[in-house]
């Protein structure tokens, strides 16, 4: 049998953060270790209630978060293979 990763298939990494927004409603970045963006994507765990909040992956060691809000974010960037 085969790992996951030697068919190119499966979880190559985990990346899980908090980031408190300022609430400027514009975007403010958080640097993360590099990935390969075709491969990754991002998971908004928490934000406060009543705030609007986005998140994004801006490139291979940046996401960006968006709220019009001060607010603590959690956040997890997942890359697979």
């Amino acid at each position: 049998m085969s790992s996951a990763s030697s068919r190119g298939g499966g979880i190559k990494s985990i990346q899980r953060g908090v980031y408190t927004h300022s609430g400027s409603g514009s975007e403010e970045n958080v640097t993360v270790s590099a990935v390969v963006t075709g491969k990754s994507y991002l998971n908004l765990l928490t934000s406060s209630a009543g705030a609007t909040t986005r998140i994004r992956l801006v490139n291979s060691t940046n996401v960006g978060v968006t709220s019009n809000a001060a607010v603590g974010v959690s956040w997890e960037l997942v890359e697979n293979y």
